[in-house]
């Protein structure tokens, strides 16, 4: 089975332009003071150039099978942690964020499709192939194929998720603080601002201030979350 030429080579440009916009995350969440996801970030930089790569391999400069070798254990070690922090999260949420699941899932789709496609198709018959062309010049029909399907449906399932949960830009704007007043009518407290911590009577604000910065560009995040977890689907329900 296989998709139109044209949107196979559209998703490949579209993954290399997520994995070039989560690198400039990484170096502007510092710069404009927002907060980064810096692991799921760099995973995404990643699959966004692997999966550019499988899509289309003129994209990838480091075709070959030392290199998917590599790809492999970097998304095995990427699976074993995001698999941890996932436990992490249930037994002690106040420490980790409950959303490292989905993300153990992504880097185990992610070998399974380095796998499949070894398995598929010869290296060697792969150099210059897009990801259609593999499936139709493949002897072999597709390695357990009932776990492709099962992730290409988790794939949709996490994206119908997170359009669910997206909110409206405005909807940040509708609960403005109000100025905090001292119990004296003659004074008249500063407020306390990642700017204007007072550790005298808060200590934790200094700490707050740096681990609790806004996220840089919430939205356009899960728009590319979106973006990548649709074009997983759709390359794991090609290899069918």
């Amino acid at each position: 089975m296989g998709g139109p030429p044209w949107l196979t080579a559209l998703l490949a440009v579209v993954m290399l332009l997520v994995a070039i916009y989560c690198a400039l995350r990484l170096a502007l969440g510092p710069i404009l003071h927002r907060r980064v996801e810096h692991d799921i970030d760099l995973l995404h930089v990643g699959m966004g150039v692997t999966m550019a790569g499988m899509l289309n391999p003129r994209l990838n400069p480091w075709s070959g099978a030392g290199w998917d070798t590599t790809w492999e254990i970097i998304f095995a070690v990427a699976t074993a942690y995001f698999l941890t922090r996932a436990v992490t999260s249930m037994v002690r949420p106040n420490i980790a964020n409950g959303h490292y699941l989905p993300h153990a899932v992504h880097s185990g789709a992610m070998i399974y499709m380095f796998v499949a496609l070894s398995a598929m198709t010869p290296t060697s018959a792969r150099a210059g192939m897009n990801m259609n062309e593999m499936g139709s010049a493949s002897a072999t029909t597709t390695p357990a194929p009932t776990l492709a399907l099962a992730l290409g449906l988790f794939m949709v399932g996490y994206s119908v998720l997170l359009i669910n949960h997206t909110r409206p830009p405005t909807t940040t704007l509708l609960h403005e603080p109000a100025p905090l007043v001292s119990a004296s009518a003659s004074t008249i407290t500063t407020p306390i601002t990642a700017t204007n911590p007072n550790p005298s009577l808060f200590p934790e604000a200094k700490q707050l201030s740096s681990r609790q910065q806004p996220l840089l560009a919430p939205q356009a995040t899960t728009i590319y979350k979106i973006a990548m977890s649709l074009t997983m689907a759709y390359m794991l329900v090609t290899m069918l």
